[in-house]
């Protein structure tokens, strides 16, 4: 097999893993993580409803801290392996492929691409509206450290 192809295939196998990988982890581990309760000692009983040990001010701050790296990260990686997932769709349009497959070799990288790529729009719609709340939280939160008013702000 060409090195080029190879090469691309490591580059998009690898991108997407890494970009599905560490967004599942945001979603399944840090997020939830920076609103766990205050740790009570075992023999204490459990409240019904438990709150973040963190102040809710303090959590936007962390929450827009991850959204920031997150997005500074995961597409980038994302583009360049769908750019790689491209490349290889074109390359490999006319080999043949497994019978057991279905469908081209094409139609399986332009769906890797597909996927890979639509944390963007995911993110731009579907999670507008909880990051713009978020968002403005952080920033009311910003302005009322300035001014000297942190209870307002809480």
């Amino acid at each position: 097999m060409p090195y080029d192809i190879i090469i691309a295939q490591l580059i998009g196998t690898l991108g997407c893993g890494v970009t599905a990988g560490g967004i599942m982890c945001l979603s399944t581990v840090a997020i939830p993580t920076l609103s766990l309760p205050a740790r009570h000692p075992p023999s204490a009983t459990a409240h019904e409803h438990h709150v973040p040990a963190t102040p809710v001010a303090h959590l936007s701050h962390q929450w827009l801290d991850v959204y920031e790296r997150g997005k500074s990260i995961f597409p980038p990686i994302a583009l360049v392996a769908s750019a790689a997932n491209a490349y290889l769709a074109w390359k490999l349009r006319d080999a043949p492929v497994p019978y057991t497959l279905g469908c081209s070799w094409s139609s399986l990288y332009a769906t890797a691409i597909v996927t890979t790529l639509g944390i963007i729009p995911w993110t731009m719609t579907a999670m507008k509206g909880t990051n713009g709340q978020l968002r403005a939280h952080a920033v009311r939160d910003d302005a009322a450290i300035a001014e000297g008013n942190w209870e307002k702000g809480c």
